[in-house]
């Protein structure tokens, strides 16, 4: 993807000597949603740290009918989701459960977009309102988090899942 891409990928962590759990506990991710290809960057990590056959992704139905990428997901077991919380949360405890009833030495990264969607400047500037009106305080960069699924998941995974990694992309242009 990167030669395709012409394009680079450097990871920077704030704790280096966390990697050597990468790959050795089941762990969930929680990352911003920013661009398109946030997925496409998430692969290429996981490829990186050689988890991209035990990772996971929370994403929307609609996504599992794109050819190639959606049939690869569907196949993986990815938790396609509708967003509509009555259907999704029966969804979520049903894969959850599936996932954990994997062998225990076969380590699951679980990524979950939490704000639920990508980053527009439409959607940033109602998501800040809901900021203001909560009294929440507004976030520069990011949408507020949606949290039911992500609370809902953390249920589903107790005694299985051992981390929580938060995961901030950002992109930056060649010049």
């Amino acid at each position: 993807c990167q030669w395709w891409a012409g394009s680079d990928c450097t990871v920077h962590m704030e704790d280096p000597d966390s990697l050597k759990y990468f790959g050795k506990e089941h762990s969930i991710v929680i990352m911003n949603h920013k661009y398109d290809i946030d997925w496409l960057m998430t692969w290429i990590i996981s490829e990186r740290l050689k988890l991209l056959g035990c990772t996971k992704v929370f994403a929307k139905s609609s996504l599992r009918f794109v050819p190639i990428i959606g049939w690869f997901w569907l196949f993986t077991e990815t938790i396609f989701l509708n967003r509509e919380w009555d259907k999704d949360k029966n969804i979520i405890t049903r894969d959850l459960q599936v996932i954990c009833a994997y062998p225990d030495d076969y380590w699951v990264t679980l990524l979950l977009f939490p704000e639920g969607t990508r980053f527009t400047d439409k959607k940033h500037q109602e998501s800040m309102e809901v900021a203001r009106k909560k009294g929440i305080p507004e976030l520069k960069h990011h949408l507020l988090p949606r949290t039911k699924g992500f609370v809902h998941s953390m249920h589903g995974l107790r005694g299985k899942f051992t981390s929580v990694i938060d995961v901030t992309l950002g992109f930056k242009a060649r010049v």
